[in-house]
């Protein structure tokens, strides 16, 4: 299903590139009224040549603003995708790789079980001398965040080596003091 998503997305981007182009031509005089269209063009290029200057502007621009999104769809339609995947090994039986949300769902799995851990984001990246996990993480304001973060470290980087079996570089934290419950009046 991803390959037939893909292709229609490459196809719809083809047909917008085409028709913003074809108006940005049109709207900036580069064809002539007389060239012939499509019988489905006809009738907007032809209101489009009788446009004043300043309605030509503005559909130029706009047709070169949906042209460069179209761009962008397509780079980011089109793009290698491996990034979504780390080599584990890779020697003559084959390659091992495993999905980098794999990771970071085991780094964010560990952080949560650390006592005073409210909430957590992480990133995983893969390097030369092992993975780099940076979490963002909310702790209960009653916690010692030296301590806590000292404990979550080392817990994700256990856990990340224990089941991938590849070695953890750097576990960068960087903590954010939760909101304290409101207390309430007794009367």
């Amino acid at each position: 299903m991803d390959r037939l998503n893909r292709v229609l997305v490459l196809i719809a981007d083809v047909v917008l590139l085409f028709v913003a182009g074809s108006v940005a031509a049109v709207a900036l005089g580069a064809v002539p009224p007389s060239f012939r269209y499509t019988p489905w063009l006809s009738s907007g290029v032809a209101a489009l040549h009788g446009a004043s200057s300043a309605v030509r502007a503005w559909t130029a621009v706009i047709a070169a603003l949906v042209f460069l999104l179209a761009l962008a769809f397509a780079w980011f339609e089109l793009r290698p995708r491996s990034g979504r995947r780390l080599v584990i090994k890779d020697d003559d039986l084959g390659q091992v790789t495993v999905a980098r949300d794999s990771v970071r769902e085991i780094a964010i799995h560990e952080a949560r079980r650390v006592p005073g851990v409210r909430d957590v984001r992480a990133r995983v990246s893969g390097a030369a001398d092992g993975f780099r996990i940076e979490q963002h993480v909310t702790v209960d304001p009653s916690v010692s965040v030296p301590e806590l973060a000292r404990a979550l470290q080392a817990r994700v980087k256990q856990a990340v080596e224990h089941h991938i079996g590849r070695p953890v570089a750097q576990v960068d934290v960087e903590t954010r003091l939760a909101r304290p419950a409101p207390r309430r009046r007794v009367e």
